[in-house]
């Protein structure tokens, strides 16, 4: 019999470290018995408080999931599922922005904007699906969600003010980009805009070390991530942890900076025999 185990952990980007700001990323997994749901969002970089609606989103939306999926028996892939996940959502983040008080489209332009990537797992079946940018990497295949012009990424709660009509109706509501049966499944990651940038500095040295960053699998196949519940994040941190090295025998000081400037967030899961 296999199982699924996963690995799940957030770093905060160098330029929200120098803004003094907040990592505005999210995660929340659940795991039951016969169903496993995984949320990653990426919090609008110019929102005041955007881990607030991130946070709030991953949270609410993946227990919605499981309860739709695991006590009222929703096909994962089908479209009336993603459909009433859009609406709920929509109806949350109306009710969170109203809650907030004063102008209700600042509530929502400071708070509430975020995109999603979901992941849906039971025994028969595997789905994610995602609104706005981010990757999705199954089974070797790499889904790399692109950010529009002007780093304007379609958001859920876009669809309340006046900026929807800068999008295709479509892009603000949930796309499954991989259906597949559970039993072909062998590896699978969620990431927010930052696992980008991770992607690209492949071959470059970590930060004051005599180490090339690998290729992205590198995180499905490190056994460390999965035995160690801080295993990822300690990856994560290598290579965002800003390095100061002292030559005495020159008299010079090296500093070396971090290699991903935006939050960075991923979900990593492997099928495992027992």
């Amino acid at each position: 019999m296999s199982y699924v185990q996963l690995a799940q952990a957030s770093v905060m980007g160098r330029s929200h470290i120098s803004a003094l700001g907040n990592n505005q990323d999210a995660y929340h997994t659940l795991v039951g018995k016969n169903l496993i749901v995984v949320v990653v969002c990426d919090g609008c970089s110019d929102g005041e408080h955007s881990e607030v609606g991130a946070w709030r989103g991953a949270h609410h939306l993946a227990h919605f999931i499981a309860h739709k999926v695991g006590e009222e028996s929703f096909d994962p892939s089908s479209s009336k599922l993603w459909e009433l996940a859009h609406q709920d959502l929509i109806s949350e983040i109306t009710q969170w922005a109203t809650n907030v008080g004063g102008s209700f489209s600042n509530a929502i332009r400071n708070y509430f904007l975020f995109t999603t990537l979901v992941g849906v797992i039971t025994p028969e079946e595997t789905v994610f699906a995602s609104v706005g940018d981010g990757v999705i990497v199954v089974n070797g295949t790499l889904v790399d969600l692109p950010t529009t012009e002007g780093n304007k990424p379609p958001y859920v709660a876009l669809a309340l003010t006046s900026a929807k009509d800068d999008y295709p109706p479509e892009d603000l509501r949930f796309k499954v980009q991989f259906s597949l049966p559970t039993p072909v499944l062998k590896h699978f990651l969620l990431g927010t805009d930052g696992v980008k940038e991770l992607i690209a500095s492949e071959g470059k040295l970590y930060p004051g070390k005599n180490r090339n960053v690998g290729h992205i699998s590198q995180f499905w196949r490190n056994d460390y991530i999965f035995s160690n519940p801080d295993g990822l994040r300690r990856e994560l941190d290598k290579l965002n942890k800003p390095i100061t090295r002292v030559d005495w025998k020159n008299g010079e000081i090296h500093k070396f900076t971090g290699l991903l400037t935006d939050d960075t967030t991923m979900i990593v899961g492997r099928m495992t025999e027992v």
